[in-house]
């Protein structure tokens, strides 16, 4: 946050000029069982694909 409350702007750079996008896709079963785990974000409760840790 800024000094004024708001969201800095830009984001980190890994300087090589690509940035490496990570998630986690919670599943479960196999074949035709297969169910994929939908999560919804706590502040907009819209259906998100959750960050993965590296």
């Amino acid at each position: 946050m800024t000094a004024s409350g708001g969201k800095q702007e830009g984001r980190k750079s890994n300087g090589g000029g690509k940035r490496r996008q990570v998630a986690a896709l919670p599943w479960q079963g196999e074949g035709e069982a297969l169910r994929i785990l939908l999560v919804s974000s706590r502040e907009t409760r819209r259906w998100v694909i959750p960050k993965a840790g590296r």
